[in-house]
This record gives structure tokens, sequence and C-alpha cells, in this order.
């Protein structure tokens, strides 16, 4: 489209520039002999009227030229629009991929909490465990582990003891007896969205490698699997 319009720019230009050449004959004539004169005041209509139609044209390719270049800037920007758009939608499509599949992670508010929750109740037995196959969950509770150990906390490393069990369990399970305890450790982790499980050893029946927790347990930590949805 802009091609044609700029081949018809062009001419009406062409023709302004004859039109030009023709009025300037007029004035030129003027100095030559006086039975020219009719014959140049045509000439000078001729060309005026060449001025007037190419004027008129090129003004009018100009703007249309103009319109369309708007036009394709437009389509241009709306495209480009679109474009980021998708991008972004594929952006938001691959943070929710690597989500799903990072492994979880203890921030650095929860470790301290953790860490607090161990030293207040560094006389009373917590167990920690994990499936034996999974090392996504094994790694999230060597992370718990490591608050105990930075608070001098003792803590029963049950760590890949539990080799499977009926139903798979996800995410991280807190259960006991002493409810005090089993509460702070659910506030201090609850950026892993811990659920609170039944009874202390509950785990341990599953377990086909070990006997079974010791009643002395006061709340035993659950890292089963990750969520489907982080």
């Amino acid at each position: 489209m802009l091609n044609s319009l700029y081949w018809w720019l062009t001419l009406f230009t062409l023709l302004v520039i004859v039109g030009v050449i023709m009025e300037g004959e007029e004035i030129f004539s003027e100095l030559r002999a006086s039975g020219w004169m009719r014959a140049k005041h045509k000439l000078a209509k001729f060309g005026f009227a060449l001025l007037v139609v190419g004027l008129a044209g090129e003004l009018f390719f100009q703007t249309r030229i103009e319109s369309e270049d708007a036009k394709l800037k437009r389509d241009s920007d709306r495209k480009i629009a679109d474009l980021r758009i998708v991008a972004e939608n594929l952006r938001s499509e691959n943070l929710a991929l690597e989500a799903k599949i990072a492994p979880r992670k203890l921030p650095p508010n929860a470790i301290e909490a953790i860490k607090n929750v161990a030293a207040s109740f560094s006389d009373r037995k917590i167990s920690l465990w994990s499936y034996g196959l999974d090392i996504e969950g094994r790694l999230l509770a060597t992370q718990i582990k490591s608050a105990f150990d930075a608070a001098s906390a003792p803590i029963i490393d049950s760590r890949g003891a539990m080799i499977s069990s009926a139903v798979p369990r996800v995410g991280v399970i807190v259960t006991g007896s002493d409810e005090e305890l089993v509460s702070a450790l659910l506030k201090a982790m609850q950026s892993l969205s811990p659920v609170r499980g039944p009874v202390p050893g509950a785990f341990s029946a599953y377990s086909l490698t070990i006997p079974p927790a010791e009643p002395t347990v006061a709340a035993e930590i659950f890292v089963g699997i990750k969520p489907t949805d982080p």
C-alpha cells in the first residue's frame, strides 16, 4: 500500500516541478518580443494548472502516507503489546513450573524460629522423619535438623528411615502428645504449610527398618513428599 502511495506522491511532485518550470518561463518571456506573449501566456496557464494539481495531489498523498504510517505504527504497537503479553504469560508459566520442581527451602526467619523452639524445648525428645528414596524431602529434613543443631538441641534423627507408607504422605506433618511443643513447631514452620498429625509413633508403624518410636517422644516431624502445588 505504501509503495503505491509513494509512487503517486512522486508523480505529483514531478508535476509541481514541471509547473514551476512553466511558471518560470512566463517570467522570462516578458523579456522577449511581445509576439511571444500570447503563447507564453497559454503555457503559463497550463503550468499553473499543473502546479495546482501537483500541489493538491502531493498534499493528498502526503496525508495518506502519514495516515498509513500512523496505522502501521498502531498495528506494530499492538503486535508488540500482544507479544509482551505472551512473553509475560510464558514467564508466569515458567515461574510456576520452576516453583513446582524447585526443592523446598526454609527461609531464614523460619530457621531462626525453629532454633528458638528447639532451644525452648531442649528438654523434650523430638524425632525427625523422611522417606528413604525422597531426596528432596531429605534435603528439607536436613535443613530442619541443622536448625536444631545450631540451637544445640537434641533430636532423634530418622531421616530416610521411612521406606514406604500405605498412602504417600504429602507435605510436612507434625504430631505428638505435647500440644504446646506441637503448636510451637507448627508455627515455626508455617512457611512450609505444616499440618497436625494424629499421635506419636504414627509414622513408625510404616517403617520397615526400625522399631516404633519411643513412647517418651514428645513430638515428631515428618517431611513427606513435596505437594504438587507449592
